[in-house]
């Protein structure tokens, strides 16, 4: 997969932003479109994180879609990381990741001045008032290209099974690149 951006760029947990005590406190937003196994890979970096050192916190926003599973709702996860074990999300997050298209409007209103956004530029296409909603806030903008992923034969999705996983193993990646240490 290749990713691309307009600089180089990786947060510091150490650095980011600090609570009143000064210490580290760190939120990750990532939206899937519902039954896209993003659940797991938020508890992945959960446990990535409270294995760190960091008290961890997770939030689901998933409505529900008993009247259209064919409707794609605005699910996002929130991820919070801290040391001085606050719990519950926070209103706005210096990392958000976008695998899909609808939600981006609440995304980007959820991103912190300064933040970072990480998209998929196959399924999504920002629009030029997205981009400078982005701008405003001097987003790092991340664009992931995932579609090779999603190229594979019909035997290779048999061996595969679950192309999703690995989609978003590729993004968990990512955001611990970001994370730095």
């Amino acid at each position: 997969f290749l990713w691309s951006s307009e600089c180089d760029f990786t947060m510091n947990l150490d650095e980011i932003v600090q609570d009143f005590d000064g210490n580290p406190d760190v939120q990750v937003t990532l939206s899937s479109p519902n039954g896209g196994g993003m659940q797991s890979t938020v508890g992945m970096l959960a446990r990535i994180l409270f294995q760190s050192g960091y008290h961890t916190s997770t939030q689901g926003i998933f409505p529900s879609n008993i009247t259209d599973v064919r409707e794609a709702y605005d699910n996002y996860f929130d991820i919070r990381g801290n040391r001085s074990k606050f719990k519950g999300a926070r209103e706005k997050s210096q990392l958000v990741v976008a695998l899909y298209q609808k939600p981006i409007p609440d995304l980007i209103d959820k991103l912190t001045e300064g933040g970072v956004f990480v998209y998929d530029s196959k399924k999504i296409e920002l629009t030029e008032k997205q981009q400078q909603l982005l701008d405003s806030k001097n987003a790092t903008i991340y664009k992931l290209d995932l579609s090779e992923i999603e190229k594979l034969t019909p035997e290779e999705r048999k061996a595969n099974l679950n192309t999703k996983h690995k989609r978003h193993s590729i993004v968990l990646g990512f955001i611990l690149s970001q994370l730095g240490n």
